[in-house]
């Protein structure tokens, strides 16, 4: 990386460059037979240049290429117009989890064949399971001083899905977890003891009727609807191409009072962090307050297109993906009950746990079309058996209007195509579609 810097200081080029070297370490079983124990390490090195008022780009896994350094100035030529400067930086280094902390998969192979047997032989089903180890770390420097801002990140994660054909029909559920520092034989329990929580009475069958139902969305499920709904409709790039509905809808109500949405660098998660990959200090911001939208999630690109601040969302992907708008953090803030006295007070209601798919539908504009992999049905306040056969449908921007209350359980997920941690609670909402056979 240095020699590109000095290359490009030479060449007196207005420049940013971003190293990232990416070390994965993990253990996967597909259909309950081990698939593989691999370790890998992907580095390289990502250039944009601002010449002549427009951005070049390039990038190489070669982080000495001195070569990327033309391909950036050739690629300017053709580039967009750009309306922004690199930042001063700072120099900031910060770090996540615990660096030192290794998984043993030799030890801990013997507890994950133990789980898989016990989950196939009790509920007559496959299992997929993942054990990963991740340590991430990244580099940013621009030509405005010589400043670095350089990142450490290292964490665990774990996670199982159950798949199984029962005399109740077609049955599907997962779980998934994560640690600072290694997981252990009873991190793996417990997680595996988690998802089964999700199977009380799933050989039993709730016989219903296609109509409108009280629905309680999971974490899960509101992933695939609302938190992609929300996460894509204020994105900066969608919204410089006039792609979003919510463009032009600052200071309005889009759902419902109860719901309020944060960005939060400040959570701990492996997105924690106090810079962007373009060098913007980061902050905690109201997204969605109760019901109303009040910000945006920009990069420096996106800022200057809509004409308004970057937010200090600038987020690379890889290190030859250009940074793109994207939230660190996002958070649905939780209400008062437990999802258990929640369920104890309602008449009738249909809780939504494990969606099939990702949403569907037009979901940038709201609209989601989900099978249900596994639901129940609620009745006098129990849970009385599985729905099948079941489809939930609707418009996030109409049915999240209709919220009637928001769980104080939460849970923390990822999605790996968001680079996003997800802080969702279970929000229950009246008047849903629900189509079944």
């Amino acid at each position: 990386m240095e020699r590109i810097v000095s290359e490009a200081k030479k060449k007196e080029l207005n420049y940013e460059v971003f190293f990232t070297k990416e070390e994965t370490k993990s253990l996967n079983f597909e259909q309950s037979e081990l698939k593989d124990i691999s370790h890998k390490i992907i580095e390289g090195i990502g250039v944009r240049l601002i010449h002549n008022g427009r951005m070049g780009a390039s990038s190489s896994n070669n982080v000495s290429n001195l070569e990327v350094l033309d391909f950036a100035l050739n690629s300017a030529r053709f580039g967009k117009e750009v309306q922004f400067t690199f930042p001063e930086l700072p120099h900031h280094s910060e770090s996540f989890g615990d660096a030192k902390s290794e998984l043993e998969f030799e030890k801990l192979y013997p507890v994950i064949n133990e789980i898989v047997r016990y989950l196939e032989n009790k509920y007559q089903g496959k299992v997929d399971l993942s054990l990963t180890q991740m340590k991430l770390y990244q580099k940013l420097t621009n030509y405005r001083c010589e400043n670095y801002i350089e990142r450490n990140t290292t964490f665990f994660d774990f996670g199982l899905s159950l798949f199984s054909v029962t005399s109740s029909g077609f049955l599907i559920t997962y779980s998934w977890s994560w640690k600072k520092s290694g997981l252990t034989s009873d991190d793996l329990w417990n997680i595996t003891r988690k998802m089964e929580q999700t199977l009380v009475n799933y050989d039993k069958i709730a016989k219903i009727t296609s109509g409108r139902y009280k629905v309680i969305f999971s974490p899960y499920a509101l992933l695939s609807t609302l938190g992609i709904t929300i996460s894509s409709g204020v994105n900066g790039f969608n919204l410089a191409r006039r792609m979003s509905p919510l463009l032009s809808k600052l200071n309005e109500k889009i759902l419902n009072e109860k719901i309020n949405i944060t960005d939060d660098p400040n959570l701990d998660t492996p997105s924690k962090r106090g810079f962007d990959d373009e060098g913007l200090r980061t902050a905690k911001r109201s997204i969605i307050e109760n019901g109303t939208l009040k910000d945006y999630i920009l990069n420096l690109d996106s800022a200057a297109e809509l004409k308004m601040n970057p937010t200090g969302n600038g987020i690379r992907y890889s290190f030859s993906s250009l940074p793109l708008p994207g939230f660190h953090n996002f958070a649905v803030q939780e209400g008062e009950r437990s999802l258990k006295d929640i369920i104890r007070g309602m008449d009738n209601a249909i809780l939504f746990l494990i969606p099939i798919g990702e949403g569907q539908s037009n979901i940038i504009m709201g609209d989601y079309s989900l099978n249900v992999g596994l639901g129940y049905y609620v009745e006098n306040g129990e849970i009385v058996g599985r729905v099948k056969d079941t489809m939930i449908s609707g418009n996030v921007y109409t049915d999240f209007q209709e919220v009637l209350e928001i769980s104080k359980d939460t849970e923390l997920l990822m999605s790996r195509g968001y680079n996003t941690f997800f802080n969702l609670p279970f929000i229950i909402v009246d008047n849903v579609s629900v189509t079944t056979k």
